[in-house]
């Protein structure tokens, strides 16, 4: 069974991609923040990473700075409504830093699932 940590600030985003992604079968661990120290116990045994990317303490971009995609093995796909700055494509800068995936949300979840069970078979 594919195990995916979903990182995402908005409790309700959160827990309607959980929804979706468990009744596909995807087992889901659940983070607020991309802060290491209480996700670091399990990146062992983690498949694939959903991230966002504007969070509070630390961000879906710092969080692929931290995970270097010279060593990295896990996937990594940032998802994000947008930002301060509209100027700023984060989206853009998330794939710069190694994300292997980008959606912009309203994520479409069947999309979502679709990519994360492609990027977990190509592992």
């Amino acid at each position: 069974m594919t195990r995916v940590l979903l990182i995402d600030d908005d409790d309700l985003v959160r827990y309607a991609l959980k929804v979706a992604m468990e009744a596909s079968g995807l087992e889901v661990v659940e983070a607020a923040d991309g802060r290491m120290e209480p996700i670091a116990g399990t990146m062992g045994e983690i498949d694939i990473i959903v991230t966002d990317i504007l969070m509070p303490e630390v961000d879906g971009l710092e969080l692929l700075r931290h995970l270097d995609p010279s060593i990295r093995t896990t996937p990594v796909i940032a998802i994000t409504a947008g930002g301060r700055m509209r100027n700023l494509n984060y989206l853009d800068i998330a794939s710069q830093l190694g994300a292997d995936a980008v959606f912009a949300k309203p994520v479409d979840e069947r999309d979502l699932i679709a990519k994360i069970e492609e990027l977990a078979a190509s592992r």
